[in-house]
């Protein structure tokens, strides 16, 4: 419909040890549960894996999103570790998981 589906990153781009950190958000009129997020995540790693040739990609994501963990999960990614205070709501610390996939060969 012509409208902005949501935006996606990669930051933090590091040739020397090809890893870069993923991020994205998914607008909200966007349909959830029918591949659109999946879809949008697939087409930035193609892009850190082939174009850009990078090793690895890592994400945070907080660690009550459970939609959003299982999704990277079923892509491949992997937790690495739990980030405490990374986000902060109402004077309380929400904790991150940061997760991260690495490509074969």
């Amino acid at each position: 419909d012509g409208d902005p589906s949501g935006v996606m990153s990669l930051s933090h781009i590091d040739h020397s040890v090809g890893s870069a950190e993923w991020g994205g958000y998914l607008a909200p009129h966007v349909a959830r549960g029918v591949g659109h997020g999946r879809a949008f995540i697939e087409a930035c790693i193609d892009l850190a894996r082939v174009d850009l040739r990078l090793q690895l990609v890592n994400v945070e994501v907080l660690e009550s999103n459970t939609a959003a963990r299982r999704l990277y999960e079923s892509i491949g990614f992997e937790f690495v570790d739990r980030i405490n205070q990374r986000v902060v709501r109402d004077d309380e610390a929400i904790p991150a998981l940061r997760l991260r996939l690495v490509f074969d060969g």
